[in-house]
């Protein structure tokens, strides 16, 4: 059966249950039927179920299998008026927003930091510097000014942010030029590519959005852990458990509390005030137990089913750094301030077709511009809405 001529995935794995249904309702069923129907079956299992393709979709998937387009001067013409489509003047790239959209889902499932719920998602059409507003309004309060008098002054909006000498350390509020990351080659045999039942688009997307994340998470940790402050030095677990544990290998239940405590209520009552923390450190304060054999930190959920801790729920970042003597292992605070900044044009896929040719094989490489800084106003020194718990030098 030739699977190319229906217009969705959906619609091709109908037409094999349906034909499987013809054959096991046969009259005289025989073994090669039951056997034909079998392999129906189990082609139509392994289509992808779910809502039907657009028809960028589709042509999305038939450009990256053999590099051909239904109409390429609809798409050139289409760039204009519908910006779902992304096909750079120079030619290589052709991205649904659909793909997009994939990409940054599967990079949210790795990193917290990439997760719209937790952080701030800007999207530009370039990728120039550009500062963001800061502030710091957790001291001010309305009053009742007499008549006749002028009120006094209150905090202000600064929108004007030096930008650092040094690129290295990041200067809060300002996005310098958005860089832009390459994610290498994955290669596909011409073979697989013209297996009808080979989803070639979740592949490519899992794969791009891994690389991404990966090569993309620890640029963001660091600039997160340069801005934020210190909130509290960790005295180790040895008070719950009754230990020896210093604060350079354990981290405490007061530690929790005190890091807590170290950010402003305003910041707090945040809907986006998280921990942030690497899957070792949460495996850590799991397993830590008190000096009567029992779980030091209780294992609590909120309503969609994410882990908090005293209340505030957990985002697992892996590039956080692991629990050890001078390290940053947990941050909390208001991650709406955390500002990740997305270049929406530069979002795509460039294929390789004559490049390794002598090996059947295409290549394909995902290029992505982006970069974040987290906003602190100049005046929130002890008000930070972002800390950090740094544990001490000693083992």
């Amino acid at each position: 059966m030739n699977l190319t001529k229906f217009s969705t995935k959906t619609d091709a794995r109908e037409a094999l249950l349906a034909r499987a249904q013809e054959l096991l309702s046969k009259a005289s069923f025989s073994k090669e039927d039951a056997a034909r129907a079998g392999g129906l079956m189990d082609l139509a299992d392994r289509l992808p179920q779910g809502p039907a393709q657009t028809e960028d979709d589709r042509d999305f998937e038939t450009w990256l299998r053999n590099g051909s387009l239904k109409s390429e001067a609809r798409h050139f013409n289409k760039e204009a008026r519908d910006m779902g489509v992304t096909m750079p003047n120079w030619g290589g790239w052709f991205v649904p927003a659909t793909f997009a959209d994939a990409l940054f889902e599967a990079m949210k499932a790795y990193d917290a930091l990439f997760d719209k719920n937790v952080i701030t998602w800007f999207e530009t059409r370039n990728g120039s510097p550009c500062v963001w507003p800061s502030w710091d309004d957790t001291q001010n309060a309305s009053q009742i000014i007499a008549e006749n008098q002028q009120e006094p002054g209150g905090a202000g909006i600064d929108g004007q942010v030096i930008p650092p000498s040094d690129t290295n350390s990041p200067a809060p509020g300002f996005l310098s030029r958005a860089s832009t990351w390459r994610t290498g080659e994955v290669k596909v045999s011409i073979e697989m590519l013209q297996d009808s039942g080979f989803d070639i688009v979740n592949l490519l997307t899992r794969s791009f959005a891994l690389r991404h994340a990966r090569g993309i998470s620890p640029s963001l940790i660091t600039i997160l852990l340069n801005i934020a402050k210190l909130g509290v030095i960790a005295q180790g677990s040895s008070a719950n458990t009754g230990g020896s544990e210093t604060g350079g290998v354990s981290i405490g239940w007061d530690d929790l509390c005190n890091l807590r405590k170290s950010v402003n209520p305003a910041y707090r009552a945040s809907p986006k005030c998280y921990w942030l923390m690497n899957d070792n450190t949460l495996a850590a304060l799991d397993s830590t137990i008190d000096k009567y054999g029992r779980p030091l930190l209780q294992q609590a959920y909120n309503g969609q089913g994410v882990r908090s801790i005293l209340g505030y729920p957990t985002g697992i970042c892996p590039s956080m750094p692991n629990i050890g003597p001078n390290a940053k292992p947990i941050a909390f605070g208001d991650m709406s301030r955390f500002v990740f900044r997305v270049v929406t044009p530069s979002v795509g896929i460039r294929a390789y077709r004559e490049r390794f040719a002598d090996y059947m094989q295409m290549a394909y490489k995902s290029f992505l511009r982006c970069n974040a800084t987290l906003v602190n106003a100049a005046t929130c020194e002890a008000d930070a809405p972002v800390k950090y718990l740094l544990q001490n030098a000693s083992s």
